[in-house]
């Protein structure tokens, strides 16, 4: 046999044994990180989902939610967007006006799509809100 077979059959014989091993070893590294970006899809659409109790008190339950999710956020979301969600609350909580409300909470879930996205053409100004009321 000339030696480019052998050379082929001995790269096919280490990448069937080493191959596997490799592909567990980049799962194994890379699982923390998948792990956490779901969990903070998944608080993040909590939060989007029940952000409406907000401006529509007729649900206590989706405030409720909200604030659930967002303890749980602490563990997984970038420090940007737990800074957004608190300056929302505190101007929530400050502020009777509406339209600084609802720019404190477009400011907010930008930083959770910028987050999620990363750089995003969009701006806070984009969200709008629809509230159904039955």
């Amino acid at each position: 046999m000339n030696d480019v077979i052998v050379l082929g059959i001995v790269v096919a014989l280490i990448t069937a044994i080493l191959g596997p091993w490799i592909i567990e070893y980049y799962k194994w590294r890379n699982e923390p990180k998948r792990r956490i970006l779901h969990e903070g899809e998944v608080r993040y659409f909590g939060m989007l989902k029940n952000a409406s109790g907000f401006f529509d008190p007729s649900d206590p339950n989706k405030l409720e939610e909200f604030y659930e999710h967002y303890r749980t956020a602490w563990l997984y979301v970038p420090d940007q967007v737990i800074k957004s969600i608190n300056e929302f609350y505190e101007t929530y909580i400050g502020i009777q006006e509406k339209d600084e409300k609802k720019e404190a909470m477009s400011k907010m879930i930008w930083e959770m799509r910028r987050a999620f996205y990363g750089n995003t053409d969009l701006k806070p100004a984009d969200f709008l809100f629809i509230i159904v009321k039955r």
